[in-house]
């Protein structure tokens, strides 16, 4: 199990890993109010570079638009999203590939299902990079839970509370023998893993579900077809 490295950006500065905590009566434990995005980062010698930084800052911002989250993008430029995961990374100075993964939490204590006008505290930790599924091939087995339909809690944003949806597939895949599960969504189609996107070789042709299939429409993802990346 991968743990968080020992220093961890947490509101306005570095603190230890185990400083780095929540109420218990904030919106986020509450409720899972968080929204979040991960990306790896890349270790040559001294030289660290992250993944398409922008697109990961911009999903920040569009979660917490998609969810009503309005402290964020005002407070929070791209300039200021870059430093602090510069901070952290050289704080850690992580010797392999990393994976970061940025939240912006709704820290309020006890204030009802709402969401506008609340205050924000935003995580970036890092852990190592270890892949999530076998990589010389895996067992997978259809859900026996259907993918949240993106008209109760929109796929394309990717909030923190949402992910039990993905726990229960998981967990009923790992319980039955395998790896991980393919999604179904609510019309039968397939649209995803439990927490990544899925593709297909069809004709020597890489494809994947459309973004109207309830999915996580992943930078990843959106990599494949934009030669630009």
């Amino acid at each position: 199990m991968a743990l968080p490295h020992s220093k961890v950006y947490f509101g306005d500065r570095l603190v230890e890993a185990q400083d780095a905590t929540l109420g218990v009566a904030t919106s986020a434990v509450l409720y899972g109010l968080s929204v979040y995005t991960v990306f790896p980062v890349q270790v040559d010698g001294d030289r660290r570079t992250a993944f398409r930084l922008l697109d990961h800052y911009q999903r920040l911002v569009e979660s917490c638009k998609i969810i009503g989250i309005d402290t964020f993008a005002s407070q929070w430029t791209f300039e200021r999203f870059v430093q602090a995961t510069r901070d952290v990374v050289d704080a850690n100075a992580p010797t392999a590939e990393v994976y970061v993964r940025a939240t912006v939490h709704v820290d309020e204590s006890i204030p009802g299902t709402r969401v506008r006008g609340l205050h924000t505290t935003v995580s970036i930790f890092l852990y190592d990079a270890n892949p999530i599924v076998p990589q010389d091939g895996m067992r997978l087995k259809t859900s026996v839970w259907r993918r949240i339909p993106d008209n109760a809690i929109p796929s394309r944003a990717k909030v923190n509370g949402a992910y039990v949806n993905s726990v229960l597939a998981k967990q009923d895949a790992i319980d039955s023998g395998f790896d991980d599960c393919i999604f179904l969504d609510i019309n039968g189609h397939v649209c995803e893993l439990s927490a990544a996107n899925i593709f297909l070789v069809r004709n020597g042709v890489l494809v994947t579900p459309d973004v109207t299939s309830d999915i996580l429409d992943g930078i990843n993802r959106r990599t494949h077809s934009d030669p630009g990346a």
